[in-house]
């Protein structure tokens, strides 16, 4: 037996085409750094998924508290018997407010700022309360609302401020009827 390789043997590993294992780890190395590429890809797509999805529901949720606040301010001071009814009598003195008065407010240095909206609705007569229901009494007697919406300033680190919104008696409804202002029919 001979140590050197045979003609035979020779012709076999020139034919046979592969590849080293150089090349194969290169290969790899280079799958490897091109996948983490895209795992990097989708971890900031995720992220910016989510901070869109955060924005938009934050946006929603301003959108819903400027309906609301808008048309409970448009509210304020709505009586609807103006020949059976003043100013003064539709809106009595109670609280803050003074009679007749329909909106008060607060402007705290680094306190709370708070607008206070108080109005009269009959039984029956359409308008519309803040939580979308109008006024359950019977017809011909009124009921005097007030709502009271407050800014709390943010926290350290914070990120925004945030709105809450008080009611007079019934902290289950966005517009609670004021209980000192109840009036018969006229």
């Amino acid at each position: 037996m001979s140590s050197r390789p045979s003609t035979t043997m020779r012709r076999q590993a020139r034919g046979q085409c592969g590849f080293t294992l150089i090349e194969l780890m290169v290969t790899v190395g280079i799958a490897l750094f091109l996948l983490g590429g895209l795992l990097t890809i989708l971890q900031n797509v995720r992220a910016t998924y989510g901070n869109q999805q955060a924005l938009a529901q934050l946006q929603d949720q301003q959108r819903f508290a400027m309906t609301v606040l808008t048309d409970v301010i448009q509210a304020g001071g709505y009586f609807p018997d103006p020949v059976g009814m003043t100013t003064s009598s539709a809106l009595p003195a109670a609280g803050a407010y003074q009679a007749g008065q329909a909106f008060t407010g607060t402007q705290g240095a680094g306190g709370p700022d708070s607008i206070g909206v108080r109005y009269v609705t009959a039984g029956g007569d359409g308008v519309i309360l803040c939580d979308g229901s109008t006024n359950p009494g019977p017809a011909g007697t009124s009921q005097a609302y007030t709502n009271v919406f407050t800014v709390v300033p943010p926290a350290a680190g914070a990120a925004s401020p945030t709105t809450t919104s008080t009611r007079t008696s019934q902290p289950t409804r966005c517009c609670s009827p004021d209980p000192t202002a109840m009036t018969g029919a006229t």
